[in-house]
């Protein structure tokens, strides 16, 4: 071998060598990258099951609170059936003071009209729903917002 061809081989020895050493270095900081990566994807990974089970505890307490609103306006609904088609008569137990005329007397059961019966209903109606309202939304606090 001659001199030229000892200086070359050294060189691509000295490139190969430098080389290796990037492709080291690349490698670390890949390796790296990598773990770094698979950390934040287990924080999505469990921030998405977190959420999922919220989103499956909020669905069934909506299922849950959507059928007990059903059940009640159904037995709202029958009963103002019941009294328009006189089938039902809707008293209120009532106590009227004295007049000048003389006394209707205590706990006297006073008959509505079919309107003010429906009336009645219609004021029921609207209790079973804010009801409804305000049991759904405690459940949610409970269940949904204070169990994270």
């Amino acid at each position: 071998m001659t001199g030229r061809e000892i200086v070359i081989g050294l060189i691509a020895a000295a490139l190969l060598s430098a080389a290796g050493y990037l492709f080291s270095i690349r490698i670390s900081l890949l390796e790296s990258d990598k773990r770094a990566l698979t950390a934040e994807l287990n924080t999505a990974n469990s921030t998405i099951d977190e959420i999922q089970a919220q989103q499956n505890k909020a669905a069934e307490l909506d299922k849950r609170a959507t059928e007990k609103l059903h059940a009640s306006e159904s037995e709202n609904n029958r009963l103002r059936n019941e009294l328009a088609t006189a089938n039902r008569k809707l008293y209120i137990k009532a106590k009227c003071p004295a007049t000048s005329t003389g006394s209707v007397g205590d706990d006297a059961s006073v008959e509505l009209t079919g309107a003010s019966g429906q009336a009645v209903f219609d004021i029921r109606a609207g209790i079973i729903r804010d009801r409804a309202k305000i049991e759904y939304l405690q459940g949610y606090i409970k269940n949904v917002c204070l169990s994270q």
